[in-house]
């Protein structure tokens, strides 16, 4: 072929470089065709890899337990008495979201009792009795952050979901030794349980002293307008034979009425609020207990193969196409090849005198 043939199919070539055709899906199977030993190399050893960690990980157990909030009670007289007074009391039944149990789970709050408590059952490295804090921690490290990397170990152990039709949240723990799932997962339930009842409790001291202050204030109200009242009955003893006379006595009389029935709901409020400060019942219920699980979860082999297949041929596709684009690049640019081969040359001849860089020589 003479070079005046050759020309046309180098400004072609050229032409194809500078304004790249999108690749077709025959051209997409055809590069996968040409380098299928790479593709079928690298899906391969991605999948090795992944089924032999999943073989060579520690075994799981899990425990779960479920639970609800009690029973909403009825609403506390004070509220609408305060309401009376324009003051907004909050509900002190202890109902919340199953949400708001499920972020409970995961504060601190409740985390930080689970690692302070000790435990004993067989690790990793044998028997161990202590605390989590200085299990997961660091002993050598500060505490905060001993404390910051322990809740963080806790915290990926702990998964907490809502139940959308019964409203209960669902609570799992996992970990590699099955006794400390159990146990892990009994002190949450404790944590969030002391949690309410104290949230609870204060709630209802509030109540108790707020209430306490306006009984006090109706008893003072209550006499003084019994006291108007005598002493109108004093003055005016023939008051049913004036109209004015008897409308003012009607109107007191309705005054000491109201102050009445004001008094008995506040001192009725007051009596209930006194019980419910020092109640002590439980604020959830439990619908499954923890119990500690007999087996390890399932390793998931053949799911954790199928994935690795996948993800192993997707990168496989993907080093094929970079491979022929260097193919293509050498073939279409001979002179970014050889300026390439020379660049690299240069490179480790620097490696091997790293002082050259710099214009330094290193004395004989």
């Amino acid at each position: 072929m003479t070079s005046r043939e050759l020309r046309p199919n180098l400004r072609t070539a050229d032409a194809a470089s500078r304004h790249p055709q999108p690749m077709s899906i025959l051209g997409v199977t055809n590069v996968v065709l040409r380098n299928r030993r790479l593709v079928l190399i690298v899906t391969l050893i991605v999948a090795v890899v992944a089924v032999v960690r999943a073989v060579l990980a520690p075994r799981v157990y899990a425990s779960s337990a479920s639970f609800i909030p009690a029973g909403r009670k009825a609403p506390s007289p004070v509220s609408g008495i305060a309401a009376q007074f324009g003051i907004t009391v909050a509900p002190t039944d202890g109902q919340q979201s199953p949400d708001f149990y499920v972020a409970l789970l995961h504060s601190r709050t409740v985390q930080d009792q689970v690692l302070d408590t000790t435990y004993s059952f067989n690790g990793t490295k044998g028997p161990y009795k202590g605390t989590l804090l200085d299990y997961y921690g660091d002993p050598s490290r500060p505490l905060a952050r001993r404390r910051v990397a322990a809740r963080q170990a806790l915290d990926g152990q702990i998964k907490a979901t809502t139940s959308l039709k019964t409203g209960a949240v669902l609570l799992t723990v996992r970990s590699q030794s099955p006794s400390l799932a159990a146990d892990i997962a009994r002190n949450l339930l404790a944590g969030v349980d002391r949690f309410n009842r104290a949230r609870v409790q204060s709630q209802s001291a509030s109540e108790r002293q707020f209430t306490e202050e306006q009984v006090a204030n109706a008893a003072a109200d209550l006499r003084a307008a019994e006291d108007r009242l005598q002493t109108f009955q004093d003055e005016n003893r023939a008051y049913d034979r004036a109209p004015r006379l008897t409308f003012d006595h009607e109107r007191l009389v309705r005054e000491v009425n109201m102050r009445q029935q004001l008094y008995a709901s506040l001192a009725q409020a007051y009596a209930q609020a006194r019980i419910d400060a020092v109640r002590d019942n439980p604020s959830v219920t439990v619908l499954e207990s923890p119990d500690v699980p007999p087996d390890p979860e399932p390793r998931g082999l053949a799911k954790t193969g199928v994935l690795a297949l996948m993800a192993g041929f997707l990168l496989g596709v993907l080093l094929a196409f970079v491979r022929e684009h260097i193919v293509r690049t050498r073939e279409l640019h001979p002179e970014e090849e050889a300026e390439y081969a020379t660049l690299r040359a240069a490179a480790a001849r620097d490696l091997r005198n790293p002082f050259r860089m710099f214009g330094v020589r290193r004395g004989r």
